[in-house]
């Protein structure tokens, strides 16, 4: 008889299943790939099924995958006291609904393995259990109901579950009626772990933080999001500050919504520990260098500022102390280039991530970055073709650069005749472009014509060689003869020139020489402008040069 594998085998095995990676472009179905695997795993035996099933239902809520099945298995551990009060205020017979399922009642207590709380999820979960109804006054009703059982269910896990590591009280800015978080008392023993804390927009934000700030310690990951305008701003900051006083481990941090005022608040008490920073549609008006109390965390790695109102480049001169930290400029909204360029000029060499979605104006910005910012890894802009002249004296001065997207400025009626980039041009780009950049996306009001794009790719191609030499040239072993004669080789990703690379071409004039196929991209998309026609080359790799 085989002996069986040692429970600690067991339990690494299935947190690895776990704990696997989600795919971004399809993470539903990855998830539901990974639930499916565990579950098949519990059916083995006894001794798989032991290990499982505390991993299945740590974190059994999901926003996307609403499930009525679900709130049914937890009904089941409700107290005599709760369905008691259930069903008097809901005018619903818990029992009976129960009864009704054709369930029986779980082997394990689910609640007691809860490990993460999100209660936006768990009320999603909980609407699917009411019918649809089309009458307005009666929906309201059912809200009502729902977040009454939304939250006699929650009290059930702070109650039940011996500690919790996450828990996530966010919601939505039309969600009016959340979770009573402060009326359990006896549900701090559960909290004392907790790792990652989320909250926004709920009425006893100030009550929570005091019980968090008294309770939780161990906090590593922290998000507020301030939505309120009718809240004491000053009272719900210094709840704030309390609470990131009293965090010994405190690595994230993300605040939202902000209004002016804040950072002097909760500045001075920001723990040395901290390590990244996110500040999200916060005000900086009237704060008088706000960046100074990072000066004391020497931990810190990362700033990122999005969308900031008032943010002014005199901010960010206390930082260039910081020669670790990596500081990341976000604007996802309109802003005139005037309000950036003093940011680009003060960031120096801390600036690594400038993602600008809709620049006003952007006459200086290629010329200012060039000039003024040597470590961007990440570069995105919309910008004028005018400045293609500019383009290889950037990537110049950009060692480091690792992605970089330039699209057209968003001003009506520019350049509606695109411009033709010469043949000495298309190799001054090329020749340029630094060797560590891996993603290319360069969708201008500029076209390549065959020939340019042939000297464009040419002088890749001749670096490609290059590190296909230098690669190889290290290898102890090489490949079997059996594989050279093949039309392409997989090789290492350093050997790859681009991961991803977009560029506008002559459509008619790459129909006539569509038979070639060009190395060097992993991807490459040829689009052109006003056309409705996209052109997609086949993705090749540098080929192994025979000896």
């Amino acid at each position: 008889m085989r002996k069986p594998l040692p429970s600690l085998c067991l339990e690494k095995i299935f947190w690895e299943i776990y704990n696997g990676e989600v795919i971004n472009n399809d993470p539903l179905s990855t998830i539901l790939d990974i639930r499916n695997t565990l579950f098949n795993c519990l059916l083995v035996n006894r001794d798989f099924c032991r290990h499982v099933i505390p991993i299945l239902w740590r974190n059994t809520f999901n926003w996307y995958l609403p499930s009525s099945k679900l709130i049914i298995s937890y009904l089941y551990f409700l107290s005599s006291e709760s369905r008691f009060n259930l069903t008097r205020r809901l005018n619903i017979d818990i029992s009976g609904l129960l009864d009704s399922s054709n369930k029986r009642r779980p082997f394990f207590n689910y609640s007691s393995y809860l490990r993460e709380l999100e209660y936006h999820s768990v009320f999603k979960s909980v609407q699917e259990l009411w019918p649809k109804e089309t009458t307005r006054e009666r929906n309201q009703q059912n809200i009502e109901y729902q977040l009454i059982m939304a939250e006699e269910i929650c009290k059930m896990f702070l109650i039940q579950c011996p500690t919790l590591y996450r828990l996530d009280l966010a919601t939505d800015l039309n969600f009016l009626n959340p979770f009573k978080f402060t009326s359990l008392t006896s549900t701090k023993s559960c909290l004392i772990k907790l790792r990652e804390f989320k909250c926004s927009d709920h009425p006893d934000q100030v009550k929570i933080f005091n019980i968090l700030s008294n309770t939780c310690h161990n906090i590593e990951k922290m998000q507020l999001g301030i939505f309120r305008r009718n809240f004491n701003d000053k009272l719900l900051y210094e709840g704030i500050r309390q609470l990131l006083r009293s965090q010994r481990y405190l690595k994230e941090f993300i605040c939202s919504f902000a209004q002016k005022g804040f950072i002097s608040i909760i500045g001075p008490v920001f723990p040395i520990s901290l390590q990244e920073v996110t500040l999200h549609a916060c005000d900086l008006d009237e704060e008088v260098d706000p960046f100074d109390y990072f000066m004391e965390c020497h931990n810190l790695t990362t700033l990122t500022l999005i969308d900031c109102n008032n943010l002014q480049g005199s901010h960010l001169t206390a930082l260039k102390n910081l020669k670790k930290m990596k500081l990341n400029i976000v604007y996802n909204k309109p802003i005139q280039y005037y309000d950036v360029k003093s940011i680009i000029i003060h960031s120096n060499i801390t600036l690594t991530n400038l993602l600008l979605d809709d620049i006003i104006e952007p006459y200086s910005l290629i010329e200012d970055v060039t000039n003024y910012c040597p470590n961007i890894i990440h570069l995105r802009a919309n910008i004028s073709a005018n400045v293609l002249p500019q383009i290889p004296l950037l990537f110049k001065s950009l060692k480091k650069l690792e992605i970089i997207e330039l699209r057209n400025e968003k001003t009506f009626y520019e350049n509606l005749v695109p411009i033709t980039i010469s043949n000495e041009l298309a190799i001054e780009i090329s020749r340029s472009i630094p060797s560590t950049l891996y993603s290319f996306t360069f969708l201008l009001m500029g076209v390549f014509n065959s020939q340019s794009l042939a000297l464009f790719l040419e002088q890749l191609d001749e670096r490609s060689i290059i590190m296909s030499d230098t690669s190889y040239d290290n290898k102890d072993e090489y490949i079997d003869d059996e594989y050279i004669d093949d039309e392409y080789i997989d090789i290492e990703m350093n050997q790859v020139i681009f991961e991803e690379f977009y560029i506008r071409i002559d459509l008619d004039e790459y129909n006539e020489s569509k038979g070639e196929h060009f190395k060097l991209f992993k991807e490459f998309e040829c689009t052109k402008y006003l056309h409705g026609n996209n052109s997609c080359l086949i993705p090749t790799y540098v080929e192994e040069l025979d000896e």
